[in-house]
C-alpha cells in the first residue's frame, strides 16, 4: 500500500471502525469468543458497548449461534489479533462451531460493568434481530 500498513493492520483498523461491536464479533467468528481473556482483550478494541449495542450483540448470537463461514472469521481474527499484538487463537478455538455464551456473558460483564442486561433485553426490538429456529 505504500503507507506500511499490513493487511494485518488494515484489518483491525477495519474492525475497529464498524458500525457496532456485533458486526465485528459476527466477522471475526466464534472463535472470539472461545476464551474469556482473549474476548476481553478483542472488546478493549472495539466500538465502547451500550446497551443497545449490547442488544445487537445478543440478537446477533442468537442469529448466527450455526452457521457462521468459519474461514473468514478465522482468517480476520488471526489478522486482527497479529497486528493488535494479542495471543493469536488456539487451533482448538479456531475449530469452535457455535458461539461460547458463558464466555461471552462474563467478558462483556468485565469490560461493561455497568450495563444493564435486562435493559439491553428490553431493546432487542429491532428489525435486525430474528431466531432462525427454536434453538436460538
Amino acid at each position: 500500500m505504500g503507507d506500511g500498513s499490513s493487511k494485518g493492520d488494515v484489518n483491525a483498523m477495519r474492525l475497529a471502525s464498524v458500525a457496532s461491536t456485533a458486526e465485528a464479533l459476527e466477522e471475526l467468528g466464534y472463535a472470539c469468543a472461545f476464551a474469556k481473556d482473549g474476548l476481553v482483550e478483542i472488546l478493549g478494541k472495539l466500538p465502547k458497548l451500550d446497551d443497545v449495542g449490547l442488544a445487537k450483540v445478543i440478537g446477533m448470537i442468537a442469529r448466527t449461534h450455526t452457521g457462521l463461514e468459519s474461514g473468514t472469521g478465522e482468517r480476520n481474527l488471526v489478522a486482527l489479533a497479529k497486528s493488535a499484538g494479542i495471543a493469536v487463537p488456539s487451533a482448538e478455538a479456531l475449530r469452535s462451531s457455535t458461539w461460547n455464551v458463558d464466555v461471552v456473558v462474563d467478558a462483556v460483564s468485565q469490560c461493561y460493568k455497568d450495563l444493564s442486561w435486562e435493559s439491553a433485553l428490553d431493546r432487542l426490538d429491532q428489525p435486525e434481530f430474528g431466531c432462525p429456529d427454536a434453538r436460538s
